[in-house]
């Protein structure tokens, strides 16, 4: 596409929360493209904000994707919160999982000191291998968590995720 016009064209919009959303469109095109470099030079021009950090999501979701773990958790970094850093560490673990990397996702997760974030993204790890088929890792996960009322819960929420990839495997084409 056309990156440069654009950039021209988001930078002539009137309001800055327009100018922001059209930048943050731009460095998620340049991302699911494959232009991490070029998506991090978009994301630098962009003022601090929710679609900024949205931005910053793609490039790291991307590198991950692309297996640079390193750079996403450097793009994460970069965040000036701490919760959006954190976050994003997060989604990070979660996409090294979906790409079957769990050592790497469970590595990575662990670095969370936020427990009940760090608790939320372990579950969303061990969901993953379940969703293509294998409960057995998230069965045993949700069976050693306390109290009983916590195992009653991520089972049912395993049982849901399990469920919903069932269906989408099945029917592909529905939203």
């Amino acid at each position: 596409g056309d990156v440069a016009g654009a950039l021209l064209t988001a930078g002539r919009l009137p309001h800055a929360n327009l100018r922001s959303a059209a930048l943050r469109g731009i460095v998620e095109a340049q991302a699911k493209a494959g232009d991490l470099a070029g998506a991090l030079r978009t994301a630098g021009t962009m003022p601090d904000g929710k679609d900024t950090q949205l931005a910053r999501r793609a490039i790291a979701l991307a590198q991950t994707r692309a297996g640079d773990v390193a750079a996403a958790l450097s793009t994460a970094g970069a965040a000036p919160r701490e919760g959006d850093r954190l976050r994003l560490a997060a989604d990070i673990a979660v996409g090294q999982a979906e790409a079957g990397d769990l050592a790497g996702a469970r590595q990575t997760a662990s670095a969370i000191p936020d427990r009940s974030l760090r608790d939320a993204t372990e579950f969303r790890i061990v969901i993953e291998p379940a969703k293509r088929g294998d409960a057995s890792g998230v069965l045993a996960w949700a069976a050693a968590q306390a109290p009983p009322d916590q195992k009653v819960r991520y089972l049912f929420d395993a049982a849901s995720a399990i469920m919903e990839a069932t269906h989408r495997a099945r029917r592909p084409f529905e939203t």
